[in-house]
């Protein structure tokens, strides 16, 4: 499911590369996104960060960037992206929605 590891370097997300985020998250493909545990805690259910407690560490998920970068657009502001203009097809918008459920982000899975 997830695992912490040290920081190395990877590249990062062009959306989510927030300087004061305290929690880095790394996709299936290597692309990393620098968060706020404070969002992810709030917009999301069941987001795996209990074993992220040092700066330092970088939580790893299976699913890709691609996926990601739209889940995480529902725990910041402006929130609630136009699936419409996410250009997936069906396969990809169910793939996108067991992302959703996985962390239970409620908000997506209205949209």
């Amino acid at each position: 499911m997830y695992r912490s590891q040290n920081m190395h370097s990877a590249k990062q997300s062009n959306l989510f590369n927030k300087p004061d985020a305290d929690v880095k998250v790394e996709a299936s493909d290597g692309i990393q996104f620098a968060l706020h545990k404070r969002n992810l805690s709030i917009y999301t259910g069941r987001f795996p960060l209990e074993d992220s407690t040092v700066e330092s560490d970088v939580v790893k998920l299976d699913e890709s960037s691609r996926r990601l970068e739209l889940l995480f657009q529902f725990v910041y502001p402006p929130g609630v992206p136009s699936l419409r203009d996410a250009d997936m097809d069906f396969h990809d918008f169910m793939k996108f929605a067991r992302v959703a459920e996985k962390y239970v982000v409620y908000i997506a899975s209205r949209a």
